[in-house]
């Protein structure tokens, strides 16, 4: 899935003209009330500079006691505390990228293959990390284990909530599931569940959040909207933007089944089309969403609507050369080399902080 993910981001170069098409048959979730920020007419079409919405406010240099090179994976905690994965390792550093702690599961499950891959802090403290092998571990904010999790844990479709339960779109095969997942994993509540497209569940982009009114928020890889989940309904919110060139149609069993049909279709569909990223909540009020391909010549551009849908951005805000790695606490953290020593020595790169700053 993250193999997937990482040609997603690839791939996703030109896009083509805008396609004012969606196909009832791409959208598995019913959506059961119509959304009144769907209304184009809210929208200018104008595109947007991001040095309106957000400013460079702080640079952090991660020492280098410990070493992630080109594939650190940085996620920063509600303290600023950054936490630095790479598949293989994970360490913690404080706010001003000192090195606290090599993270070690041993403690918790001894003999455990560690894959670290994503990570998701609570906002009461501590932080799960999550890989490929078939535990998370729970880890304290002094980078010790406390608890392991006991079954392979979702990917792009999870957030954490306060009480260290957390909330899981999974998509597999034909159907989806909106779960609630107690910390341990021993208690499962399923809040929803449907038919799903196999894109959804081949496509590991889009992503699920939460407001601060307790609203859940999903986004699909091959959708513009964002689906609200609120009293056990659903409403579409955002729009169809100008230059969003739509996935026509879903994969089809012939496709899954041959894997170089698969993959064919894959590439055809992340260099043709538009489509989601990811979804986070940028603020406890606002939510952001990353359409790929926003433009003739490529290229990546985000959508800002406050928990009811309204538009804080009502064009495209164009992100040109930057590629954030994550957003929490009201900024967006993009990491940063430094080229004169690349061809010298490993190196843990620098995290800058950009802050949102609205208009």
């Amino acid at each position: 899935m993250v193999m997937l993910f990482s040609l997603f981001l690839l791939f996703a170069g030109c896009g083509n003209n805008s396609q004012q098409v969606w196909l009832d048959d791409l959208e598995p979730i019913p959506v059961t009330s119509a959304s009144s920020t769907s209304d184009p007419t809210l929208y200018t079409g104008e595109p947007l500079a991001f040095a309106d919405y957000f400013e460079r406010t702080r640079e952090v240099q991660l020492s280098d006691e410990l070493v992630f090179g080109e594939r650190a994976t940085p996620f920063v905690g509600p303290t600023g505390q950054i936490l630095v994965l790479d598949g293989e390792q994970a360490g913690l550093f404080d706010a001003d990228g000192r090195f606290l702690i090599q993270l070690d599961p041993q403690p918790c499950h001894p003999g455990m293959e560690w894959q670290p891959e994503l990570a998701r802090f609570l906002p009461s403290g501590g932080f799960l990390v999550q890989g490929y092998s078939s535990v998370g571990m729970w880890f304290d904010d002094t980078g010790q284990c406390s608890l392991h999790f006991p079954s392979r844990g979702p990917w792009m479709h999870s957030v954490m909530l306060a009480d260290s339960s957390f909330l899981s779109a999974r998509f597999a095969g034909s159907e989806w599931f909106l779960r609630r997942i107690s910390q341990g994993g021993e208690q499962v509540d399923t809040l929803f569940s449907g038919k799903s497209t196999l894109m959804s569940s081949r496509i590991p982009a889009g992503g699920i959040t939460v407001g601060s009114n307790g609203d859940v928020f999903i986004a699909l890889g091959h959708s513009p909207f964002v689906y609200r989940f609120r009293n056990g309904r659903f409403e579409k919110l955002g729009y169809l933007p100008d230059y969003y060139s739509a996935v026509d149609r879903d994969f089809t069993p012939e496709e899954i089944q041959n894997p170089a049909a698969f993959f064919s279709r894959v590439n055809q569909v992340v260099n043709e089309h538009s489509l989601t990223g990811w979804l986070y909540a940028l603020t406890e009020q606002l939510v952001v969403v990353r359409f790929s391909n926003a433009q003739p010549s490529g290229g990546s551009a985000l959508h800002i609507m406050d928990l009811d849908g309204n538009p804080i951005t009502r064009g495209p805000l164009y992100l040109g050369d930057l590629n954030p790695s994550y957003i929490s606490n009201g900024a967006m953290y993009v990491k940063e080399y430094n080229e004169s020593r690349l061809d010298d020595a490993p190196l843990n790169p620098k995290i800058v902080e950009y802050r949102f700053i609205g208009r």
